[in-house]
């Protein structure tokens, strides 16, 4: 029965622990709270008595506690002060807090001191940390499941991932799991049965005509509130994708301070921690657009994100394929698909349509191989090829 010490701001659990007197454990100042903590801790003690460790559910329900909870059950030897899992439990701790110059995490010192580089146990992290922590919200080991994780990634993989990237990012979060289960932080590994998935490659996608991209910006600007996004708001948001290549989340993380539209050669820059390759990038900008950001943004202070009504979770790939059809664009022909990194895709043929050098194209796309950029992501459709063929030298004719 939870019970109020006079002075004390919160209610005691009683813990009633075989071949002893009955103890009492600080609980929280609602009761109700504090009568959960009672009958959890009553599971706690059956499972010490059969000397088991406890299961899913109830070591969620414990890594949850605050701290000084879990130094008091150590002390009542209802948890083990050697367990790993007592003072490893919350996943920052694990992965590290992922800020710049910030230490590494546990998972990052392990990775190194078995022989990995700095920078592979950082990546290993980071990728690891932005399912688990910042898509999945897991705050605590206890808390990883598989389902959250499938749905992150097929999540990202509608906003435009590339099916190789998901499989990195799958395998940095099985690697991981399955160090915390060695480790004993975790009873077993809740990712076992996280399959690698074959998803649609980078080549299937296709690159919008000029006259595509047109009809997009123009038509979505009159479209209803998707995402949390107006059509005008969608609609810059589209233009500045075509405009600069920019990912989805380095477009979302745009803020005002990252336009220099006053520049003698206007600009705009992607911020190291929100570009894909972590380095700042800065892409020139052609008159048309400054004029059109320049109104968008004309009110905002220099540290407002300039798409800061989008939601959190902002699905780019569901709210493009509603705008593609109000535009009357096929969002797949026999050509390829068209999602949001399609976007980017077009950003990068249309660099090829105007004869711009391939070294120049590579930088622009931020790009480590020139055969990524030519290769991969420059679409040329069968008209463009037969215009193309048109343009050389006719030799027929020698024939007589």
């Amino acid at each position: 029965m939870v019970h109020r010490v006079k002075n004390s701001d919160r209610y005691y659990a009683s813990v009633a622990i075989p071949g002893l007197r009955t103890l009492r454990v600080a609980g929280f100042p609602q009761k109700r709270l504090t009568e959960d903590l009672e009958r959890q801790l009553e599971l706690l003690v059956a499972f010490r008595t059969q000397s088991e460790r406890p299961n899913r559910e109830l070591q969620k329900y414990l890594d949850r506690l605050p701290d000084r909870t879990q130094r008091r059950l150590v002390k009542l030897n209802l948890l083990d002060a050697q367990d790993p899992s007592v003072n490893s439990r919350r996943l920052e701790d694990v992965l590290g807090s992922g800020e710049k110059g910030a230490a590494p995490g546990q998972y990052g010192r392990y990775l190194t001191g078995k022989g990995d580089s700095v920078g592979h146990a950082r990546q290993q992290a980071a990728r690891a940390r932005r399912i688990l922590v910042q898509m999945c919200e897991f705050t605590v080991i206890s808390e990883i499941a598989a389902e959250p994780v499938l749905q992150a990634l097929a999540e990202l993989r509608e906003e435009g991932l590339a099916s190789t990237t998901s499989n990195a990012i799958r395998t940095a979060c099985r690697t991981l799991t399955k160090w915390l289960t060695r480790e004993r932080r975790l009873p077993a590994d809740p990712l076992a049965y996280l399959e690698r998935i074959t998803a649609e490659s980078d080549g299937d996608r296709r690159a919008l005509s000029e006259e595509e991209q047109r009809k997009l910006v123009h038509s979505t600007k009159t479209q209803p509130v998707r995402g949390g996004l107006d059509g005008e708001e969608r609609s810059l948001l589209y233009l500045l994708a075509l405009a600069t290549g920019f990912r989805r989340g380095e477009l979302l993380s745009l803020r005002r301070a990252d336009f220099d539209l006053d520049a003698a050669m206007p600009t705009v820059r992607v911020l190291h921690g929100h570009a894909k390759n972590k380095k700042t990038a800065r892409i020139p900008l052609q008159p048309s657009t400054v004029t059109t950001v320049r109104r968008h943004v004309a009110a905002m202070l220099p540290a407002a994100l300039v798409f800061q009504s989008a939601n959190r979770h902002y699905r780019a790939a569901e709210v493009l394929r509603y705008d593609l059809e109000s535009a009357g664009i096929p969002e797949r022909t026999e050509h390829g698909k068209v999602d949001f990194h399609a976007l980017r895709t077009a950003f990068i043929t249309q660099m090829a349509r105007a004869g711009l050098p391939l070294s120049q194209a590579q930088k622009l796309a931020r790009h480590c191989s020139p055969a990524l950029t030519s290769n991969i992501y420059s679409k040329f459709a069968p008209d463009e090829d037969a215009a193309a063929i048109a343009k050389l030298p006719s030799l027929a004719d020698a024939i007589g």
